[in-house]
């Protein structure tokens, strides 16, 4: 895991956490990008997985389970978005991925395996940004929503924020 570049891509967001939206960070980074980032429930993930980004020369395809807790669902995002922001590769493909995804599953499942067992270091580093980015937002939003709460004050103190 390379933790400058991690630190770097972290600090270097001009995004408004304040006003942070699933939406409205996924149209951010598709901007960056120059590239639409389609995020898609899939009813049938296999259970190995909670997420899956996929790379079309037109589209990035995020797929995530539908039967996810929302806390859990938003992270699995995250992550997956932070592979993007990252730089990481991911699978190229180029027919859309409902015509393929009987062969796409057949390369996943060892791949994901693989993963599980012994997480690549891209997944790491994927999974400490969208800590960092969900982490983030929450700071964000509680100096908005409750700026001069106990809670607030408390992790003021702690120069938290």
């Amino acid at each position: 895991m390379n933790r400058r570049r991690l630190q770097a891509t972290f600090e270097t967001m001009d995004f408004d956490f304040g006003q942070f939206s699933l939406a409205t960070f996924v149209d951010w980074i598709a901007q960056r990008r120059g590239k639409p980032i389609e995020l898609q429930p899939w009813p049938s993930m296999p259970r190995a997985f909670s997420g899956l980004w996929l790379s079309h020369p037109e589209t990035e395809h995020i797929y995530y389970a539908d039967n996810l807790p929302p806390l859990l669902e938003r992270i699995t995002i995250l992550h997956e978005l932070a592979h993007i922001l990252l730089g990481h590769q991911t699978l190229l493909i180029t027919e859309p991925p409902r015509v393929i995804i009987g062969r796409l599953l057949q390369q996943l499942d060892l791949v994901q395996c693989r993963s599980i067992i012994n997480p690549t270091p891209e997944d790491r580093e994927a999974e400490q940004l969208a800590l960092l980015i969900h982490h983030r937002v929450l700071l964000a939003q509680a100096k908005i929503h409750h700026p001069s709460s106990p809670g607030t004050e408390f992790l003021k103190s702690l120069h938290v924020f």
